[in-house]
């Protein structure tokens, strides 16, 4: 009876061994099946993690893209200004050189009346100073065509 007992229990002890490693199996089963998860969880917020970095880095882009546009328009118009500053100078310019040479000119006209009274007054000619007069405007006339 001892050899029966024996292998009654080598065969309660398989048993229990099987039983252990069903229990292994299913415990390194379940380990993978746990690492699987994890890993696509990890993939998963990876993933998101670069769908948000490409989103602000679209937003970064376009806001320079923006910024360049906005830099872009505000530097024509502030070329554009410049120019219009600058053709307003011109003119006036033009302006000041023309009413310059307009009052030399009459400067000029009156001082050859003014010369022309003085030599009359010196000579004591009042009565020849209209002809005189006539004379030295054409004078002054052909001075001032070689003045402007």
């Amino acid at each position: 009876m001892k050899l029966k007992d024996l292998q009654q229990q080598v065969e309660l002890l398989e048993t229990k061994l099987a039983a252990e490693a069903e229990k292994m199996a299913a415990c390194l089963q379940d380990n993978e099946n746990q690492a699987q998860v994890a890993k696509e969880e990890s993939i998963g917020r990876e993933n998101l993690l670069k769908q948000e970095f490409r989103r602000e880095l679209e937003a970064a882009t376009v806001a320079r893209l923006d910024a360049e546009r906005v830099l872009f328009k505000v530097t024509n118009e502030k070329d554009d200004a410049i120019k219009n500053l600058k053709l307003l100078v011109a003119s006036l310019e033009q302006d000041f050189t023309n009413l310059a040479a307009s009052f030399f000119s009459d400067v000029v006209e009156n001082q050859v009346k003014i010369d022309v009274l003085m030599e009359a007054l010196e000579m004591g000619n009042v009565t020849n100073i209209g002809t005189e007069d006539k004379d030295k405007e054409s004078l002054m006339d052909k001075q001032s065509m070689t003045i402007c």
